[in-house]
């Protein structure tokens, strides 16, 4: 992924689009998860401050978009349109581990998150070794870009 993220690019888009996925995969979507996800996208690409304001509130947007194509597509087809944008065992890695990430942000696992993250795994052709490298990654990542623990969403 670039440092800043193109949201008019395929791929880049396709990661917001699981992003949605994920944010839906427990049955409910509420404005903290999505304002969760834009903040860790924020850390993962080092941008923040008010000079970003514009951009922040168009990531908001887009992956708001993506819940609703998300509702009308359905799940498995929208997973499927998405997961085809990541060529290289790095994109996939990365792409699950985000998604791995912001479902395990209020400390639990629900069924549907389960399944989601069981069902993206597949579809992205990973081993249990792969998943567990990006998940490792996106953790360092993370780590680095958090001065100080986050906010939890609320228990779903």
């Amino acid at each position: 992924m670039s440092q800043h993220i193109d949201l008019s690019n395929p791929k880049e888009s396709a990661v917001l689009d699981l992003l949605a996925l994920a944010i839906a995969a427990d049955g409910h979507v509420d404005a903290r998860e999505i304002a969760f996800a834009t903040d860790r996208f924020q850390a993962l690409l080092g941008i923040g401050g008010e000079a970003n304001v514009g951009f922040v509130d168009e990531l908001g947007k887009k992956i708001s978009e993506s819940i609703q194509r998300l509702k009308d597509e359905g799940a498995e087809v929208f997973m499927q349109s998405a997961v085809v944008y990541f060529d290289t065992e790095e994109e996939r890695e990365m792409a699950f581990a985000l998604c791995a990430a912001l479902v395990c942000v209020d400390g639990s696992l629900a069924p549907g998150e389960a399944e989601f993250l069981s069902q993206l795994r597949v579809l992205l052709g990973m081993s249990e070794a792969q998943v567990l490298r990006g998940v490792v990654a996106i953790s360092t990542q993370l780590m680095a870009h958090s001065p100080a623990p986050q906010a939890q969403c609320d228990q779903h």
